[in-house]
């Protein structure tokens, strides 16, 4: 559930990210040395649109407590989005393994592991809000955060909202 994703209350990403799928789904489907590649890249655009169409919904649904919106996104958008998430990391591991050595792998490994990790817990928090088990999920009760191009913007601080010392 992103922190610094405000502008998406304004643009709609998800349709961005879904023409460029659509775009690339041409380029995968055909006889090329490029297919694996293109289809990796699809399926890229895809969890992205997946994941923007979440944030999109998610906050509104959860601010208007529509109980109905919030399952659908627990029950049905977040396990396809988890899907992607393995898809876009089984990929990406075949192609990095087809041209690369192995070394350096297991930081991405942990990446896409701790993106696919955080989606179960999305889950998991949801699923609990849902059924009267928390009185709140607080990473919506937040505002969100604009979110600037700087060079602080590392993966390890925008990872999580928590102090970094």
């Amino acid at each position: 559930m992103g922190q610094a994703d405000e502008y998406l209350s304004t643009v709609s990403m998800s349709e961005h990210y879904q023409k460029a799928a659509r775009q690339f789904q041409g380029f995968a489907g055909g006889e090329s040395a490029w297919q694996e590649h293109y289809s990796y890249i699809e399926t890229v655009f895809r969890y992205l649109s997946l994941k923007c169409e979440i944030a999109e919904c998610l906050e509104p649904a959860y601010k208007s407590k529509n109980t109905a919106a919030l399952t659908w996104i627990c029950d049905d958008l977040l396990p396809e989005l988890l899907k992607l998430a393995q898809s876009c990391h089984g990929q990406h591991k075949k192609q990095w393994l087809a041209y690369c050595k192995p070394f350096g792998w297991e930081v991405l490994d942990q990446r896409y592991g701790g993106t696919e990790a955080r989606i179960v817990t999305a889950m998991e928090r949801l699923r609990a809000y849902i059924n009267g088990e928390i009185p709140c999920l607080e990473e919506l009760e937040e505002k969100r955060l604009p979110m600037t191009v700087s060079p602080w913007n590392t993966f390890r601080r925008i990872a999580s909202p928590s102090a970094d010392f």
